[in-house]
């Protein structure tokens, strides 16, 4: 992923709220093991529902990410019930959940929640009919895969990783860009806790060379401090920064080269992401050539944010490639 891409091209399509009857639950634990998370259906859904979408975000987003593809598919496919999930450190989850700030610990944070009391049975029951991961969270939905696996346990029956690749994150890369992801998080980390407005906070990351889109998109995260005049981000930046230094040093191609579960694997590469290099696609074409679960998917005119950009685009790939019909 390159560091432009990787979180940063805000999109409208992010922050639309459809008009479509749906029932939504939140659920913010900041103090607990259990992640926040916002159910989703059709206001012509089958019940009870037979079919599950997981859907988990990039480091730094939330689960508003999966706000509009969530409605989108269980309008489409009223069979489904659809969950967005905050990770640990992030929109409304706390950063109190068991274990180091890990990806692994990530998989097992959403395993967790997936078996809250809270939740529809649909989720509870058994594992879900599909998972989707945006950026960070393609190498937490491999994790997934790979913990359920070490347990004996089922698998879900597809998973879909939107624009991460399973290898190492290059951070000399990453610092040469001026959108550096780690840079970023090191300018945050130098600010206060909390600040007075939104106009300061904004003002102080422009004065470090932040372009104003990054700001911009930053700032969707801003939210007042209970009890005070004061703002903050919604995310743990101490929590973020060794998730996301995890997510660096981890690689995930031994797990696929091994890979002989029977959840389906499918990639989505975003076309206009130049990181995804010439190696890294022949080594995909010889690992589908030797694992028929395993699949690579282009959209040639999309972004990173490719979910937000054709969202369509994208749930009608998903569909396509997971059997599903209305």
């Amino acid at each position: 992923l390159t560091p432009c891409m990787m979180m940063f091209e805000l999109s409208v399509a992010v922050r639309r709220e459809l008009s479509i009857s749906r029932t939504r639950l939140t659920h913010a634990r900041s103090f607990s093991s259990i992640l926040s998370f916002e159910t989703f259906k059709s206001s012509k859904a089958v019940e009870p529902p037979t079919k599950s979408l997981v859907c988990l975000h990039g480091i730094l987003g939330s689960k508003k990410n999966w706000r509009t593809p969530c409605n989108m598919f269980t309008k489409s496919f009223p069979q489904f019930h659809a969950v967005a999930i905050d990770h640990r450190g992030h929109g409304l989850s706390g950063s109190t959940q068991p274990g180091q700030h890990t990806v692994e610990s990530c998989a097992n944070d959403v395993l967790r929640t997936l078996k809250h009391h809270d939740l529809p049975a649909v989720f509870r029951d058994a594992q879900p009919t599909i998972l989707c991961g945006h950026s960070y969270s393609g190498k937490v939905v491999l994790s997934v895969l790979d913990v359920l696996q070490r347990e004996n346990s089922t698998l879900p029956e597809h998973v879909w990783i939107l624009d991460s690749m399973p290898g190492h994150y290059d951070l000399q890369q990453d610092a040469s860009h001026q959108n550096s992801v780690s840079g970023i998080i090191g300018t945050i980390m130098g600010l206060p806790a909390e600040f007075e407005s939104k106009a300061w906070v904004e003002d102080n990351l422009k004065s470090k060379g932040i372009p104003k889109s990054v700001v911009d998109w930053l700032s969707t995260n801003i939210i007042p401090v209970d009890n005070s005049k004061a703002f903050r981000y919604s995310f743990d930046i101490k929590t973020v920064k060794p998730l996301f230094d995890d997510f660096c040093h981890l690689s995930m191609w031994d797990f696929l080269e091994t890979y002989n579960g029977s959840a389906n694997i499918h990639f989505i590469r975003a076309g206009k992401n130049s990181a995804w290099n010439q190696e890294t696609l022949d080594r995909f074409a010889d690992l589908s050539a030797k694992n028929n679960k395993i699949h690579l998917y282009t959209m040639p005119h999309v972004g990173h944010w490719l979910h937000a950009e054709d969202p369509k685009g994208v749930l009608d790939i998903i569909a396509t490639h997971s059997g599903v019909k209305a």
